[in-house]
């Protein structure tokens, strides 16, 4: 009768990171992708070629001031 317990219960059913991102996370990815239509794609490509640039630009200065301030 142990597995009615509260804490067997939550031990039973945890949820494991790297189960989801490694496992269950791709399939998804993938399936959208290969679902998205090809005249969506290239609409959106700009948007999204803008913002992964924007981001990379913001990421490369915010760890370039914090490893220059923690030196």
């Amino acid at each position: 009768m142990h597995f009615f317990t509260k804490d067997a219960h939550i031990e039973i059913f945890k949820f494991s990171e790297s189960v989801f991102f490694d496992f269950l996370l791709p399939p998804i990815i993938f399936n959208s992708g290969y679902n998205m239509r090809q005249k969506k794609f290239f609409q959106n490509l700009g948007n999204v070629s803008i913002f992964g640039i924007a981001v990379t630009f913001v990421c490369f200065t915010m760890y370039s001031a914090v490893t220059y301030l923690m030196l």
